[in-house]
């Protein structure tokens, strides 16, 4: 059907069968710097007459939809949001279908996701996710959007319940499949709060602050909660605005421990430009917006400015490393699958990230000085806080490598650190015994190098250069 490009997404057949769209892109650009719209004309099980439909060279086009023979729709961020626009399929022309202050859909890091379907579409932002109908829906996580008849399905989650099937049909709310039931009380579970707090450069940056709480214990009189400083991967991403058990923020605020999942600049839901802020300033911009964080949480009183970590996976494990070796604020830190030598990007990564990095550092080879500044490996001897690092053994994004030279490093130069190995994870832990190991080594970890002892029953493990 089509060759020659880079990357293609989101093939989409017309009703009648007669027409076929797609996304395509070209290296360096990611499918969300910039991506084109095409159509062919479907003929048995070939296509012909394929040409480019939209694409002005800086716009990222995602998820084509045909809500019938003649109205096909995409979304586009041409004027600042990801907003959705009918397209004239012999023009090209777009015209305003749902546009505002909102993101209609995500990065595409994961296909197939559907955030549109006739009639109703997803409107996200900082504060979360909601369905452009006028029913009262009680959720912030909205995804795979399906349109049947009259009737629509979804996902949906929130603050406080996992992901549940919906349908909704003439305003009336249907769960065709509850949340997995995990019996939490809802006093753990309070309500975050959306910070935004003031960075270098002027500039601000955005988070989601969660405040410890439980039920039946509190922090003895006078005493600040320690602070967790979470920072996303991708870097392209977001802080979630939904219940994550697998990211653990309420295992560490039901032991009195607070949370901030930080939206450094670069991260998505605050449009086009506050994404771009991070182009050519990954592992300076990112770090300094943990940074900001904790000190403006310290600062506002909620925490303890002494017991403040950070933690954070992939580029947010770099960010980590990045964090304890330029800044003196962190009392310790947790680097999963992180990567420590940036140049080694351009030959261990996969094909659709291979030349990522092009945009948020710069050329190769011609700006491999800059890659060096910001590659942890390099420096070392700057780093300034205990390491817990965690690595996946199957991991092929950011391969075990990574983590062994910087491990490495630490025991040459004597600080404390301690490095677990999950066997057969890879980018990300997925099974419910690798993330429960996760959270307890965290805990077992920072009590350890904070000096307090956990009430949980935890396996000890050997923490180098501690004493």
């Amino acid at each position: 059907i089509a060759t020659g490009a880079d990357f293609y997404a989101s093939p989409r057949v017309s009703p009648d069968g007669r027409s076929i769209v797609w996304i395509q892109w070209m290296h360096p650009n990611m499918p969300w710097d910039a991506t084109e719209l095409w159509i062919a004309e479907l003929d048995g099980a070939s296509a012909v007459n394929a040409r480019k439909l939209v694409g002005n060279g800086d716009e990222a086009l995602q998820e084509p939809l045909w809500w019938s023979d003649e109205t096909l729709v995409v979304a586009s961020d041409r004027d600042e949001w990801w907003n959705l626009y009918r397209v004239d399929v012999v023009s090209g022309e777009l015209s305003a279908e749902a546009v505002g202050p909102f993101e209609i859909v995500e990065p595409h890091w994961v296909f197939g996701g559907a955030r549109h379907a006739e009639g109703a579409h997803v409107l996200g932002d900082r504060y979360g996710d909601r369905l452009s109908v006028d029913v009262d829906l009680p959720y912030t996580a909205i995804g795979s959007l399906r349109r049947a008849g009259d009737a629509y399905t979804f996902v949906a989650s929130s603050y406080t319940t996992s992901n549940e099937v919906v349908r909704l049909v003439d305003g009336a709310v249907e769960i065709l499949l509850p949340g997995s039931g995990l019996g939490l009380d809802p006093a753990y579970l309070a309500e975050p709060e959306l910070v935004t707090f003031p960075t270098t450069g002027d500039d601000v940056a955005h988070g989601v602050f969660y405040a410890p709480v439980h039920p039946d214990v509190e922090l003895p009189e006078g005493e600040l909660a320690p602070l967790m400083v979470f920072v996303h991967g991708g870097p392209t991403g977001a802080a979630q605005r939904r219940l994550v058990p697998g990211r653990g923020h309420r295992f560490w605020t039901s032991r009195g421990v607070a949370v901030i999942d930080v939206d450094y600049r670069g991260s998505t839901r605050y449009g086009r430009t506050y994404r771009r802020k991070l182009l050519g300033n990954w592992c300076v911009s990112d770090v300094d917006d943990a940074v900001a964080a904790a000190r403006f949480l310290a600062e506002r009183g909620d925490v303890d400015r002494e017991r403040l970590v950070i933690e954070g996976g992939s580029s947010g494990g770099t960010l980590v490393l990045l964090a304890i070796a330029n800044h003196e604020v962190f009392a310790a830190g947790t680097n999963l699958f992180g990567v420590t030598d940036m140049a080694a990007l351009i030959t261990d990564d996969h094909k659709f990230e291979s030349q990522y990095t092009f945009g948020l550092i710069g050329p190769w080879p011609e700006a491999a000085d800059e890659y060096a500044r910001r590659s942890p490996i390099n420096f070392p001897e700057r780093l300034s806080a205990p390491l817990l690092v965690l690595q996946g053994t199957d991991d092929t994004v950011v391969p075990p490598a990574h983590s062994e030279k910087i491990v490495e490093a630490l025991r040459e130069r004597g600080l404390p650190v301690a490095y677990q190995t999950f066997e057969g994870e890879g980018h990300g832990f997925r099974s419910a015994d690798a993330i429960v190991r996760w959270f307890e080594s965290d805990l077992y970890f920072y009590g350890r190098v904070l000096g307090f002892e956990p009430a949980d029953a935890l396996t000890a493990f050997e923490i180098e250069n501690l004493d």
